[in-house]
């Protein structure tokens, strides 16, 4: 077995035991157990943007081997990554440590913060950003040159327009904006 999924364990009750072959884990919301001992060869881990472990429950430490991280579970500091991490994405109150590894291509920060938010320095081979922006925090300064691809979250409030668009990095290939209201 090298995949597990939510349907996989859903009939069972108390921590799934995980097989040490097991690469890639996707959990969904509907998994509402205690996060088991994640294997030491885990490539792969995506738990929902709708995922809801308990706090204390996601480890504070995760396997070196680990190269995709998807955390969607609520107010959360992730103390340390994995070295050789490729692709990130946080959300929902997650807080970003302030190093992050030299090999992280992909980062999703959304609903987790503002530019603001963002590590003082992010690692030359970032090349693919998405951010929540706030009313409040548009400084484009922030994000860095080497960004290709750039996905911006605005969330303004109620009839407020968003802010121009100013210095964002001369490289950049592909550029999406989507506009949305904040909770007021």
């Amino acid at each position: 077995m090298t995949d597990m999924n939510t349907n996989t364990v859903r009939k069972t009750t108390g921590t799934v035991p995980i097989p040490e072959t097991v690469t890639h884990i996707k959990l969904d919301s509907t998994y509402r157990r205690e996060l088991p001992k994640l294997p030491s060869g885990l490539l792969y881990l995506d738990l929902d943007p709708g995922f809801e472990v308990p706090i204390k429950k996601i480890p504070d430490k995760f396997p070196d081997t680990l190269l995709y991280l998807n955390i969607g579970s609520d107010s959360r500091e992730i103390k340390s990554l994995p070295p050789n991490l490729i692709y990130l994405g946080l959300y929902s109150g997650n807080k970003l440590p302030q190093e992050l590894p030299s090999t992280l291509t992909y980062l999703i920060f959304f609903h987790s913060g503002s530019l603001y938010n963002l590590p003082k320095k992010l690692p030359e081979s970032l090349t693919h950003l998405r951010i929540t922006v706030r009313d409040d925090d548009c400084d484009f300064n922030l994000i860095p040159h080497h960004v290709t691809h750039l996905i911006l979250d605005f969330y303004t409030e109620h009839n407020q327009e968003t802010k121009a668009l100013d210095n964002l990095p001369q490289g950049l290939l592909k550029l999406t904006i989507e506009i949305g209201r904040a909770h007021v």
